[in-house]
C-alpha cells in the first residue's frame, strides 16, 4: 500500500488534472501525453491559448449578429432644389417657347382656320401664362432622361394638334375637341403647379385630378388618336403612336420620382388610376 502518486503509476489522473482536457485529447491521437514531456509541456499552459479561443468566438458571433449596410439602409441624399432665380428663368423661357409655338400655329394656318386649331392655341396660351406665374418647387430631378421624356410628352402632342387633319369626321371632330377640353381644365386645375419635368410643388388632388392623376396627358391621349385616325398618313399615325408612348413613359418616371414625396405617395394612396379614368 503507497500513497505514492507518481506519473508513471497514474498517467490518467494527471491528464485530467493538470490540463484542458479537449486540447489534451486531440494531443492524444498523435502523441501520448507526458506531462514531463517537453514537446507537450506548452499545452499544459492553457491561459494565453484559451484567451484567444474566447476572443476568437466573440469575433464570430459579432460577426455573425452584423449584417452589412446595403444602400436601403443608408440615409437617403436630399433632393435637388430650384432656387428663386432658376424658377424665375425657367418660367419666362418655358412661357415664352409656348407663346411662339401658338404664334406658329396661328401663322401658318393660313387664311381658314379650323375650329380645333383656335382650341389647340387657346390651350396653349393657357399654358403660357400659368408658366409665367409658377411656384418655386419644393425638390426638382435633374436626370437627363427625365427631362428628355417629359419634354417629348409635353411639346409633341402641341405640335400634332399643329398639324390637325385635312379629313374631319364628325365623331372624332368633337372627341378630339373633348380631349383638348380635358386637357385644359386640366391646366386650370394645376394652375401655377404647371411643369414639364418631374418636380414637386402644391399637389393638386381637385377637378379632374380626383379621377386619374394625369388629366391632362389624358386629354393628349384623346385627341392625339383622333388626329392619328383622321389622317389616314401613316407617318402621323407613326409619330401618335411613338408620342403616347413617351407620355405613359413620362408618367412613370414623374411618379416614381414624386413617390418620394409623402404628400404625393398620399395622393397615389386616394386616387388609384394614372391615365384613364376606371381603368388605368
Amino acid at each position: 500500500m503507497s500513497d505514492d502518486k507518481s506519473p508513471e503509476s497514474s498517467p490518467k489522473e494527471t491528464e485530467n488534472t493538470d490540463a484542458p482536457k479537449g486540447i489534451i485529447e486531440v494531443k492524444s491521437k498523435r502523441h501520448k501525453y507526458d506531462p514531463y514531456d517537453d514537446e507537450v509541456e506548452h499545452i499544459a499552459k492553457p491561459d494565453d491559448e484559451s484567451d484567444a479561443l474566447k476572443e476568437d468566438a466573440s469575433a464570430n458571433i459579432i460577426a455573425e449578429n452584423t449584417t452589412e449596410a446595403t444602400d436601403d439602409d443608408l440615409p437617403e441624399k436630399p433632393l435637388p432644389k430650384l432656387s428663386e432665380v432658376e424658377t424665375i428663368w425657367s418660367n419666362v423661357i418655358l412661357a415664352s417657347f409656348f407663346g411662339c409655338l401658338a404664334f406658329v400655329i396661328s401663322a401658318t394656318s393660313g387664311e381658314t382656320i379650323k375650329f380645333s386649331t383656335y382650341f389647340a392655341m387657346i390651350h396653349i396660351a393657357v399654358i403660357a401664362m400659368f408658366c409665367l406665374f409658377r411656384t418655386i418647387p419644393v425638390r426638382a430631378s435633374k436626370e437627363p432622361a427625365d427631362w428628355a421624356l417629359g419634354s417629348l410628352a409635353a411639346w409633341m402632342p402641341l405640335f400634332l394638334f399643329s398639324i390637325g387633319s385635312k379629313t374631319e369626321i364628325p365623331l372624332f371632330f368633337f372627341l378630339n375637341l373633348l380631349g383638348m377640353l380635358i386637357a385644359t381644365i386640366a391646366v386650370f386645375n394645376l394652375n401655377r403647379s404647371f411643369s414639364v419635368i418631374p418636380v414637386v410643388r402644391e399637389i393638386k388632388k381637385g377637378g379632374l385630378y380626383r379621377l386619374v392623376r394625369h388629366p391632362m396627358y389624358f386629354g393628349y391621349c384623346i385627341s392625339i388618336t383622333c388626329i392619328a385616325i383622321q389622317s389616314m398618313n401613316f407617318a402621323i399615325i407613326g409619330v401618335s403612336i411613338g408620342v403616347i408612348a413617351a407620355i405613359i413613359m413620362s408618367i412613370n418616371t414623374e411618379e416614381k420620382f414624386l413617390s418620394q414625396d409623402p404628400f404625393y405617395a398620399e395622393y397615389m394612396g386616394k386616387t388609384r388610376k394614372k391615365l384613364i379614368p376606371f381603368i388605368w
